[in-house]
């Protein structure tokens, strides 16, 4: 996108007031040149930091918490579903409580002994897509506590109705996967 348009990168700036009169001034005159090209992207990047902003006050930011913020994230009033994948291998996803917003998924793994967990996203039509880096897990008991938006939860069972998640850890500096999930959408 900035490459397209490099004025984008500089509208953080804008926004926030870091530029100086002259050069808020250039800017504006610079974005009415493009008289309207420029609106999907704008909107793509307000959404995106509307979306950002939202996952923050959530507390969901990062993708792996311990039970402890889970526990926060409740006390704090926020409306977390916790379900618990049990042993490795397919688990059936049931729909969301209604006024769900975070969804926190446990795997029970007795992780102790590795140095960083990262969580690959795999869908059949895709192959793999995402990978979810160093999350943490539980001192407690060894357990991931893999964290999501519930809207971007939902969204992702309606979008693939199976998606492949491989826990791979890190240990003494090799990586192996030691968990492999298969999320089903419901029906």
């Amino acid at each position: 996108m900035t490459d397209r348009y490099p004025e984008l990168s500089l509208i953080d700036d804008y926004l926030s007031g870091r530029m100086s009169e002259p050069e808020r001034d250039a800017f504006e005159e610079r974005l009415f040149e493009f008289d309207g090209a420029l609106q999907a992207e704008v909107a793509f990047l307000d959404r995106l930091a509307r979306f950002t902003h939202h996952i923050v006050a959530l507390g969901t930011l990062h993708p792996g918490l311990t039970r402890a913020e889970v526990d926060h994230l409740r006390a704090a009033g926020r409306r977390v579903e916790l379900r618990e994948l049990g042993a490795p291998g397919t688990v059936t996803a049931q729909p969301l409580a209604p006024g769900t917003e975070v969804v926190v998924q446990r795997a029970d793994l007795r992780l102790f002994d590795v140095d960083s967990v990262d969580l690959e996203i795999v869908l059949p039509e895709l192959g793999h897509v995402k990978t979810l880096r160093e999350l943490k897990v539980d001192p407690s008991d060894g357990a991931v506590y893999a964290c999501c938006d519930a809207t971007l939860f939902q969204m992702a069972l309606e979008q693939s109705p199976q998606t492949t998640f491989r826990v791979v850890a890190v240990r003494a500096g090799r990586r192996e996967t030691v968990a492999q999930y298969e999320l089903l959408a419901p029906g």
